[in-house]
């Protein structure tokens, strides 16, 4: 999960299979027999040289039936969009709820078997040598912002142990890089904080905090889980959408059931 590049704010991207996009990409894992649905909330903060801060967020609605089907429904603006992937069916489609159509490809998510704690803390040593690399410096500069990679930099992986997260045992790892006095020009030492909590209940992450003083703070939480099976109808087509097969071609459409 990369943070925001100086002055633009961005919110964290979805999922270990949730929590980060970039990490394990939503939708791309089936996980079966484990059906739940929760709502997740991103959010950013950037904490300007003058004080102000610049904040974002957002939320979406993510589900997964016992047969590894997902749902996320996502409103931005009034307008509606769930993407459904079905590996029973072997399809994806997007939704669009204020022109009623579906865009549906074929699809064949890979089976998922990530979950361990040794994975968790390969996951966060890439992640921190990703954002170690030299990133662009403010005010305009278009050049890179440092001297030199991150072979250099220390990274230090903490075992958080297990915890209650919004109702959902987690495991807990918190690794924090280490930037070196005069390695990208910074005058003191340079500490980021990454934390994830991971389920291998529901094979997710249910919760991460990313601090990195250059570029603010991320967070990803999940809330309001319930591990009810979802309605099955949730992960079809509504026969009143009109279907529009990826690559292009006419919309045509789909018969109830």
């Amino acid at each position: 999960q990369q943070f925001q590049q100086a002055g633009t704010i961005g919110v964290p991207a979805r999922r270990v299979t949730a929590g980060v996009k970039g990490e394990l990409a939503a939708g791309s894992q089936t996980v079966v027999g484990q059906p739940f649905s929760g709502t997740e909330e991103r959010k950013s903060v950037q904490t300007l040289a003058d004080g102000t801060e610049i904040s974002s967020s957002s939320s979406d609605v993510y589900t997964r039936d016992s047969s590894g089907r997902t749902r996320v429904e996502e409103t931005n603006d009034g307008v509606t969009t769930i993407s459904i992937v079905d590996p029973v069916g072997h399809f994806s489609a997007t939704l669009n709820s204020e022109t009623k159509t579906a865009r549906k490809s074929a699809s064949m998510p890979v089976l998922f078997q990530f979950g361990t704690l040794e994975n968790l803390k390969l996951m966060a040593e890439r992640q921190e040598a990703a954002q170690a690399a030299p990133r662009p410096v403010a005010m305009g500069r278009g050049g890179r912002g440092g001297r030199g990679g991150g072979a250099k930099n220390d990274t230090v992986i903490e075992d958080l142990g297990v915890q209650s997260i919004n109702g959902v045992l987690a495991t807990g790892t918190r690794s924090t890089l280490t930037i070196p006095k005069g390695q990208i020009g910074n005058n003191r030492d340079i500490h980021v904080v990454n934390e994830r909590w991971y389920s291998n209940d529901l094979q997710m992450l249910v919760k991460t905090v990313n601090s990195d003083p250059r570029f603010g703070e991320s967070t990803y939480e999940l809330t309001n889980v319930s591990r009810d099976e979802p309605d099955a109808a949730l992960f079809q087509i509504p026969p009143d959408y009109r279907v529009v097969e990826a690559g292009g071609g006419r919309g045509v459409a789909v018969p109830a059931g």
